[in-house]
């Protein structure tokens, strides 16, 4: 799977390119770093977060330790690894530049951080979600999830509270043992779970390619019943559900 890389870039035609990478049964991994992942690699303080889901302290040693994880993750050089970055349009050409130059990734394995939402979210729900039935699935996802009524096959739930950085460790290391105890693969991960899903996704992706690892955010909310995470994007006529992601090359 390659995204384009000249003026040709889409944000439609990307998110067609990794539904078609999914239907062709290419293993991939994919990790979305918005503005939130972003602060963190770049040691801004978060006091509190909207909904209260993270929180990050530079003079926390574990959070320290956390952040150097996330760094790493959006460093990861994998050929099958791809990753999402925050568009110029959501906090600016400064950032985004700042972004695609420090991931060190070659520009075919980047695209945007929110690929998924926004004006992309309605044929993400129905043409990509219908995907993960193909094969188990592995989620990642709040304690408060209800997935009595997932529309795929659900062999494993790791959960993870409000603050799931805080828990960040101990579940990468719980995730990749589940792996090996049990040769998990061909199956879906996704990671529901803010940052540490970046972390996971990285990791796991590194201890075996034989599976499809997603960061797929708060996309599957409406199905885990998790009103209090309500994005704005779910809505067809709200603004968010128009928004589509513009792209700067650089030089």
């Amino acid at each position: 799977m390659k995204f384009k890389t000249d003026s040709t870039k889409d944000f439609n035609d990307d998110l067609d390119i990794i539904i078609e990478a999914l239907e062709n049964d290419e293993k991939i991994s994919f990790s979305k770093f918005c503005d939130g992942e972003w602060a963190i690699m770049t040691n801004t303080p978060m006091p509190e977060v909207q909904h209260g889901e993270w929180t990050f302290d530079p003079n926390n040693e574990y959070d320290a330790m956390l952040r150097n994880a996330l760094i790493s993750a959006f460093q990861y050089s994998n050929p099958r690894y791809y990753i999402g970055i925050s568009g110029p349009a959501v906090w600016g050409a400064p950032t985004f530049l700042s972004m695609l130059h420090n991931s060190q990734q070659p520009p075919e394995r980047i695209t945007w951080a929110d690929i998924f939402v926004n004006c992309n979210y309605k044929t993400y729900v129905e043409r990509m979600v219908p995907l993960y039935s193909r094969k188990p699935v592995v989620l990642f996802c709040n304690e408060d999830a209800d997935t009595s009524d997932v529309p795929f096959d659900l062999v494993k739930k790791f959960t993870v509270q409000d603050r799931a950085w805080r828990s960040g460790l101990g579940l990468i290391e719980e995730a990749k043992q589940y792996v090996i105890d049990n040769d998990i693969k061909d199956h879906y991960f996704l990671f529901c779970c803010g940052p540490i899903g970046n972390v996971l996704c990285a990791a796991l992706t590194d201890l075996e390619e034989d599976n499809t690892y997603l960061d797929v955010g708060s996309t599957l909310n409406p199905y885990l019943k998790l009103d209090k995470y309500f994005r704005d994007y779910y809505n067809e006529d709200s603004i968010f559900a128009r928004h589509k992601g513009v792209w700067l090359h650089a030089g």
